[in-house]
């Protein structure tokens, strides 16, 4: 019995494209995964890119080596911040390297500025380093300096304990030391503090006058 020769052909080619509807199907499915990759690649590059940099150009944050007092010598003995210890006419001093003027801090101290009222109460407080020159009043800031290469470098300091970079302005007249004093009234920050000196002077931004309180260096 002769075959049937297009019966087949016809099964042949139902054969034939079959298989090259699925390798059809297959090159299609191919494309779309390596498009779908591609696009992740180029979604996902700028978002790493963009989180470099912003790794790279992040700051600083602003900070000066300067003297503190140390409320417990024992625990600032133990305190990592500390840099070094300097000598000074009451003794040794803590060190550290600091954005801020250490309020609260339960280790360390500054040397407070008390802004008073006629009655003895505080109305705003500053901290500044041990034994630092105070320098002007000016809004919610005063000046204070300290000693680099010979020279008094200003910086400015405000009521939440924040340090920053001083201009000529932090350091100009009237500042706060060489303005009229007046007699001081019992402050409770400091105590009986022999150190005390209270001063009438104008906020160089207003020309208000206010009254502050602050201790005199040791010596």
């Amino acid at each position: 019995m002769m075959p049937n020769t297009a019966s087949s052909r016809v099964s042949h080619k139902r054969h034939v494209r079959c298989v090259s509807s699925a390798l059809a199907h297959a090159a299609l499915a191919f494309v779309a995964a390596s498009t779908l990759v591609a696009c992740s690649r180029e979604a996902s590059a700028p978002a790493n890119a963009t989180a470099a940099a912003r790794t790279v150009e992040k700051p600083e944050a602003f900070a000066i080596e300067a003297e503190f007092s140390a409320k417990d010598t024992v625990a600032a003995e133990k305190d990592r911040r500390i840099l070094r210890w300097a000598d000074s006419p009451c003794g040794m001093s803590p060190v550290v390297k600091t954005g801020d003027a250490l309020l609260d801090d339960p280790v360390l101290q500054p040397d407070f500025v008390v802004e008073f009222a006629a009655d003895g109460r505080a109305l705003r407080t500053w901290g500044k380093p041990f034994n630092a020159p105070i320098g002007a009043l000016r809004g919610d800031r005063i000046g204070f300096a300290q000693w680099r290469d010979g020279r008094e470098q200003w910086y400015w300091t405000d009521t939440r304990g924040r340090i920053a970079p001083g201009d000529a302005a932090a350091g100009a007249h009237p500042r706060i030391d060489e303005s009229a004093p007046v007699d001081c009234p019992t402050i409770e920050l400091f105590g009986d503090s022999e150190y005390l000196q209270c001063f009438e002077t104008l906020d160089a931004s207003t020309g208000r006058t206010h009254r502050i309180a602050v201790e005199a260096a040791c010596s």
